[in-house]
This record gives structure tokens, C-alpha cells and sequence, in this order.
């Protein structure tokens, strides 16, 4: 039996995704496939291979979806996406739980 990755989409490129990012990097189980942005501009620590604008991009290529936007309006139409693409969420943004 051949194991699989697991193929892990990343919303968000602050603290927390750079921090998550490195933690895959030295994973032999999980994958980054995407990093769902809305910057325009270079980002350290990620490569551009991963860096995507494109909300059906990152679910279509995830098993999982990591979402750390920081921004409530953001993590809501990313979940609800997801979700209903029938992927696994999980989110680290404080102000989407309490929201």
C-alpha cells in the first residue's frame, strides 16, 4: 500500500502560516499545495510556486484547508467554499471564532 501526502492548503501568509509553513516543510506525511493570498507583492518565506490568488485553485488541490487570514469577512467565504466542497477546515483566526 502506497501512502499518500496529505495535501494541506494555506490561507493566510502572516505569523502563523509562515510558522506552519516551515512545520510542513519538515514534514515526510503532510504537503503544501497553495497559499491563498491577496498581496500583490513578494512574500518571504514562501515559495512562488505555492502563492495563489485563486479560491477554487487552493480547495481543488487540498485535502485540508489551514485557514489563518486574520480577517473575518475573508475566513467566511474561504470556509463556507470549502465546506461545501466537502474539504476538512481548520482555522486558527481568533477573530473568526468569536465573530
Amino acid at each position: 500500500m502506497i501512502n499518500e501526502k496529505i495535501r494541506i492548503g494555506l490561507v493566510g501568509t502572516g505569523f502563523i502560516a509562515s510558522g506552519l509553513t516551515r512545520l510542513i516543510k519538515s514534514s515526510h506525511d503532510i504537503e503544501l499545495t497553495h497559499v491563498l493570498t491577496r498581496r500583490d507583492a513578494p512574500l518571504n518565506g514562501f515559495d512562488d510556486k505555492h502563492i495563489t490568488h485563486s479560491l477554487n485553485e487552493l480547495i481543488d488541490d487540498a485535502d485540508i484547508i489551514f485557514e489563518s487570514s486574520g480577517d473575518v469577512a475573508h475566513a467566511t467565504e474561504v470556509i463556507l467554499a470549502a465546506t461545501n466542497a466537502h474539504k476538512k477546515v481548520i482555522t486558527i483566526n481568533s477573530e473568526f471564532h468569536i465573530t
